[in-house]
Parts: structure tokens; sequence; C-alpha cells
């Protein structure tokens, strides 16, 4: 009897330590966790070569002008984006932001309000969503899915807290 608690009490332990150490744990940020102003430290891309590739990120520049951009997400959702690389189209770009789960996942959204007054972003149709794939206090990783030569690839936005 006292051998059988003893397998029981080893087996218990033993799925303990194997859930805690899963790696398919999804990162779950909140509206407040993702508010404040961030910078991106790093851009890369998932599933082929950069060098492969001439990317615009979300409409305006080219990827690599967003390593250096600060991303101020405010409370109240209508924030912006400033870019300041050198030898890129620098400047400040306003943004309606959101954050909203679903099927388990974080999203962050966005849409370009440059030509729109705040209270007529509902009229705004287009935006883009990045999927929260990492959460810490003071990091989060992003990655937005592309289309390229009929696959699935991934540009991925490291942000760091300000």
């Amino acid at each position: 009897m006292k051998r059988f608690f003893n397998f029981l009490l080893i087996g218990a332990v033993i799925s303990i330590i194997s859930a805690s150490c899963s790696t398919t744990q999804k990162a779950v940020a909140t509206r407040n966790d993702l508010k404040g102003t961030w910078t991106v430290s790093h851009v890369e891309v998932e599933g082929a070569s950069a060098s492969q590739l001439n990317i615009t990120s979300f409409d305006d520049v080219a990827l690599n002008c967003f390593e250096g951009s600060t991303w101020y997400l405010p409370n109240s959702g209508y924030g912006n984006y400033n870019i300041s690389t050198s030898g890129c189209r620098p400047g400040e770009r306003r943004i309606v932001w959101s954050q909203e789960f679903s099927n388990g996942n974080t999203y962050l959204g966005f849409k370009h309000l440059d030509d729109v007054k705040n209270n007529q972003a509902k009229t705004i149709k287009e935006g883009y969503r990045l999927q929260v794939t990492s959460y810490e206090k003071n990091h989060f990783i992003a990655k937005s899915p592309v289309n390229f030569e009929g696959q699935t690839i991934y540009v991925v936005y490291h942000f760091e807290k300000k």
C-alpha cells in the first residue's frame, strides 16, 4: 500500500512538472498591459529570408524603418507611432488602437487616422492586426502574417517599454 501511494505521489509530481514546462502556453495581455509608450527594438521575418523581401510595413514605410520607432498607446485608444530611422520618411502617424482576445490569443489592432478626425475613426474599414505571441511587463512580441509566394510568412516586431 505504501508503494502504491509513493507511485501516485511520483506520478503527480511528474504531471505537475510536465504541465509547468509546457511551451504551448499562449500570451495573454490585457489592454491595460499594452497601454503606454513602447519602442520597436527589433524587426525580423519568420518563414523567409528578409533579404528576399521588399516589405512595406502597414502600407507606410520599409520594414527596417520600424526599428527604433516609438509607439504611444494611451487608454483613450487614440495614439500614434513615430518613425525616426535615418533614410526613412520620418514623422508621427496618428492611429486608433485596440486589443482583443480571439481563440485564446491576444491581438493588437490599429487603423491609421492621419487624414481623418478622431470622431470619424469608425468610417475607416481597413486596419492592421498583430498577434501578441509573448508578453512580459517591459517587453512584448507581436507578429503579422504576410502572403509571400503562396505561403504565409510572419513579420515579427519586438516592443520594449519606455
